[in-house]
């Protein structure tokens, strides 16, 4: 299985942490944990990209799918704060060669005074590490 989730998440994080002193970032889905403003990034999914499977059973690239969820408890400027963590995000997953496939404002509804943007990239990876927009 080819495998950068860490490495990914790592680079997600890192330019979170410079753009937004004092954000909370987490590799889990919405872990609970009331601190904001919050990233939770992940991957999604990860599979063999059949179009270049040959019969050596090595796998030669994978399809994977990340997904942000950013959260805001502003009052005044939550939906500005999590479009700009997304803004972030995607900064880094393009430039590591990823194509935004989602970016979209959903509720919380576990909380509606908790501002939610969910964000979405996809690519095809190589053993090496080399991000393909397909």
């Amino acid at each position: 299985m080819i495998d950068y989730e860490n490495y990914i998440f790592t680079q997600v994080a890192t330019a979170l942490r410079t753009a937004l002193p004092g954000i909370y970032v987490t590799g889990n889905i919405d872990d609970g944990k009331k601190s904001y403003p919050k990233a939770c990034f992940s991957e999604l999914i990860n599979r063999t990209a059949e179009r270049y499977s040959d019969n050596t059973l090595t796998e030669n690239y994978a399809d994977v799918m990340y997904e942000a969820q950013a959260y805001s408890n502003k009052t005044t400027g939550g939906k500005a704060e999590v479009k700009k963590i997304i803004a972030v995000i995607d900064g880094i997953m393009q430039g590591l060669g990823f194509v935004r496939v989602l970016s979209q404002p959903m509720p919380n509804v576990a909380d509606l005074t908790i501002a939610r943007h969910v964000g979405r990239w996809q690519g095809t990876i190589s053993p090496d590490g080399v991000i393909y927009r397909r």
